[in-house]
């Protein structure tokens, strides 16, 4: 399988590199995760991303709480500064309407931009401080702990269900392998049986 896909992948990237000389999409690269999923060898990998689902299932709620409560602050941030024709310093308008202020509370929310999405607001009007330190304190500090919370919760309780069926396979394997080996009369294993076994 792997050697179909990345000689299937290399041909055609061959094919239009000779041909013209343009670069393409090589679409084997977009298999290679399915490839290592499904190795026997990647067992441990396939039971990581079935916990993975499942876990997803069990916090789809407090996602759901996460986003309607940006959605919230987005509407009052929208109803706040859609009449201050404040800009980003490159530019763009500042929270004019509901889609740039659910996206850019969001990425408040992640601190991945956290000073650059509210320093317009501060240097118009100091008050604004209001508005964004609640919703920072309450999404970075509560709810995302929240998250990470019920995502523990959730994950540790599908491992340990994994866990607990493996451990079960073992020993009914093992009730199976005694009962093959056993020597009926005495109900124990011999010590020839268990040398030839092994």
């Amino acid at each position: 399988a792997v050697v179909s896909t990345q000689s299937t992948g290399m041909t055609v990237w061959l094919v239009y590199k000779v041909g013209d000389g343009r670069d393409v999409i090589r679409v084997s690269r977009v298999l290679r995760p399915l490839l290592i999923i499904n190795f026997s060898d990647n067992r441990n990998l396939r039971k990581l991303l079935r916990n993975i689902k499942k876990t997803v299932v069990d916090v789809i709620s407090v996602l759901v709480l996460i986003f309607l409560f940006i959605a919230i602050f987005a509407m009052m941030a929208t109803k706040f500064f859609e009449r201050r024709s404040l800009i980003f310093p490159h530019g763009d308008p500042y929270l004019d309407n509901f889609f740039d202020s659910y996206w850019n509370l969001y990425v408040l929310m992640t601190t991945a931009n956290s000073p650059d999405i509210s320093l317009p607001a501060f240097k118009n009007e100091e008050a604004f401080f209001l508005f964004f330190m609640p919703f920072s304190v309450i999404t970075t500090f509560i709810l995302m702990n929240i998250l990470l919370a019920v995502v523990y919760k959730h994950y540790k309780l599908h491992l340990l269900e994994e866990v607990k069926g493996d451990v079960s396979i073992i020993q009914d394997n093992l009730i199976k392998a005694f009962s093959l080996l056993k020597d009926p009369e005495t109900n124990h294993i011999s010590k020839d049986v268990w040398c030839k076994a092994s």
